[in-house]
């Protein structure tokens, strides 16, 4: 299975995922990262694109994975997947037969998606800063929030409170909670306050108003 895997163009289930996932990568980040559960990014990869990809295309995405982080290999694609497939069209309604699958059948899932949409600014924001700021880092990074501490007006409280809903956003895209609608739904309208004041802090004018429009845009795509 695994020659046959990484002969293939395309990976057709679960366990053709995990095979490549760990053939493709240096023996030297299997033994510092772990490898996680691949369900979330299987589920995922099965709703948002019917397995629809090719190696060649995920090959992209591990040759991105951070031997630095602390989040596992499983976890960081997952999030690369969602980043790159929502950064340029946070209208696309993608993620709502993801959410559909992984939540209660009473789930509000329009909380789920302005949640993670919201997040997905921040990331992008939180880019812009690092650049503005001399702090290199790949691609695809999860974010140090307290660099904020030095660099802008957020608080100690406020870097808490985007450390907790990164936790929250993780456990959302991986099905692990889903907390009550009314809950996730003050949750989101405290993440988009947070999103706003870490947009003034780019620096760039242009850049912070794309940022702003796409925040207001989020609005209207559930």
């Amino acid at each position: 299975m695994s020659k046959r895997t990484l002969n293939s163009k395309k990976i057709s289930d679960k366990y053709e995922l995990t095979n490549f996932i760990v053939n493709s990568l240096n023996k030297n980040y299997i033994n510092k990262l772990k490898l996680g559960d691949t369900n979330a990014l299987d589920k995922y990869i099965n709703t948002v694109y019917d397995y629809d990809i090719d190696t060649d295309t995920f090959s992209e995405f591990i040759n991105n994975i951070n031997q630095s982080e602390k989040v596992t290999i499983s976890d960081q694609l997952l999030n690369m997947f969602v980043n790159d497939y929502l950064k340029d069209n946070l209208n696309e309604k993608s993620l709502i037969n993801y959410f559909n699958m992984i939540s209660k059948p009473d789930q509000d899932i329009s909380g789920f998606e302005l949640f993670v949409k919201t997040w997905i600014i921040i990331e992008k924001a939180m880019s812009y800063i690092s650049f503005e700021n001399n702090i290199v880092h790949k691609k695809y990074f999860v974010p140090n929030f307290e660099t904020l501490n030095n660099n802008t007006k957020f608080s100690k409280d406020e870097i808490s409170e985007l450390q907790n809903f990164r936790k929250v956003r993780n456990k959302l895209l991986h099905g692990i909670e889903t907390p009550p609608n009314e809950y996730l739904n003050e949750s989101y309208l405290r993440l988009r306050q947070l999103a706003e004041k870490l947009i003034q802090q780019v620096q760039d004018a242009e850049t912070r108003k794309n940022l702003d429009f796409e925040l207001r845009q989020i609005d209207n795509s559930t």
